[in-house]
């Protein structure tokens, strides 16, 4: 998640684009990383999606078990998340000195 309702997104075609979630789904529908989404490419801007739904773990396991997600895929993004994981948010409680 990169704030503002945007997230980067790895699609089918090995490219890594900037995911945009649509204003419907904004406030209703919470996506976090690793999760499997549905992407709109722009006709307009090739290096852009937007985010129109977001499959529950039973309809993203039958994605996977009919072979519409390839295994090595839901694997590689898997393994991306671990070289790159989210900061750590650490919480100062020290007195601030006047």
């Amino acid at each position: 998640m990169l704030g503002n309702g945007r997230c980067e997104c790895y699609c089918f075609d090995g490219k890594t684009r900037l995911g945009h979630i649509r204003g419907k789904m904004r406030k209703k529908v919470w996506v976090s990383a690793g999760d499997i989404v549905l992407c709109g490419l722009r006709e307009f801007q090739d290096d852009k999606v937007d985010i129109i739904h977001k499959y529950n773990a039973d309809e993203a396991r039958n994605l996977k078990v009919s072979d519409v997600i390839r295994v090595d895929f839901v694997l590689h993004c898997e393994l991306s998340q671990l070289a790159h994981p989210p900061p750590s948010v650490t919480r100062d409680d020290s007195p601030q000195n006047p």
